[in-house]
């Protein structure tokens, strides 16, 4: 997913909640990327244009679910919101 489909996503999923700039947005891939917890590649978006596309690395994908299967979960619209953003999301799964 690239940045731009990211703030959305986060807006849709906590249900307007949560508003990301991009000034705030960028800045968090960067440092996220550095760490490792994501990974980042070029590609075109669907207007063809030039996005960089990011996806969690396998690292923070086992984290992930470990976190879910142990119970430390995020207040409901923080956790609707990563869930959205998790690749092994279906989407249809209860979060709380």
């Amino acid at each position: 997913m690239h940045g731009y489909a990211i703030a959305q996503r986060i807006q849709q999923r906590s249900e307007d909640v949560l508003v990301v700039e991009e000034g705030s947005l960028y800045p968090c891939l960067y440092r996220m990327e550095e760490k490792g917890w994501i990974a980042a590649e070029w590609g075109k978006s669907e207007n063809n244009r030039r996005a960089k596309y990011y996806s969690l690395t396998r690292a923070v994908g086992g984290n992930w679910r470990r976190r879910r299967r142990f119970g430390t979960r995020s207040p409901r619209h923080h956790a609707g919101v990563a869930d959205g953003l998790n690749p092994d999301s279906r989407g249809d799964e209860n979060t709380h």
